[in-house]
C-alpha cells in the first residue's frame, strides 16, 4: 500500500511541476463572444468583421464550441456529435480557420469553450 501512495503522490507531483498554468504575470482582458441563444451575432464571420475594433480593447477572445451537433440551426455547440467536423450554426470550418487567422494577425488570441462531456452520440 506504500508503494501506491509514493507512486500517487510522485506522479501527482512531476504532473504539478510540468503543468502550465495561466502566466502568473499576464495583463490581457478576455471578451466573451457569445452568450446563450447568440447564433447570429456569434456568427465566426460577424466576430470577423469586428476584428478591427476588438483587436483595440482585448487580448483573447473566448468562442464558442465549434463542433458539429447534428444540425447548423439553433445549437450552441454543447451536443456535438463529432468533434472534427467544425461547421455548425456559427458557420463552415474555413470561416472558423479564417476568424482565427484575421484574429491572430490583430494579435487576438482565440479561446473555445469546450465542455468534453457534453456529447451527443
Amino acid at each position: 500500500m506504500r508503494k501506491i501512495y509514493l507512486t500517487l503522490i510522485t506522479i501527482f507531483c512531476t504532473l504539478n511541476i510540468l503543468a502550465q498554468g495561466w502566466p502568473a504575470n499576464y495583463g490581457g482582458v478576455m471578451l466573451q463572444g457569445f452568450y446563450w441563444d447568440s447564433y447570429t451575432d456569434t456568427q465566426w464571420s460577424n466576430l470577423e468583421n469586428q476584428a478591427d475594433t476588438l483587436s483595440k480593447y482585448f487580448n483573447l477572445i473566448w468562442v464558442p464550441q465549434s463542433g458539429y451537433c447534428n444540425t447548423y440551426t439553433n445549437q450552441m455547440g454543447y451536443a456535438d456529435i463529432w468533434w472534427f467536423n467544425q461547421n455548425s450554426c456559427f458557420g463552415t470550418d474555413r470561416e472558423l480557420k479564417s476568424m482565427i487567422t484575421t484574429f491572430k494577425g490583430k494579435g487576438l488570441l482565440t479561446i473555445a469553450d469546450v465542455v468534453i462531456n457534453h456529447k451527443n452520440g
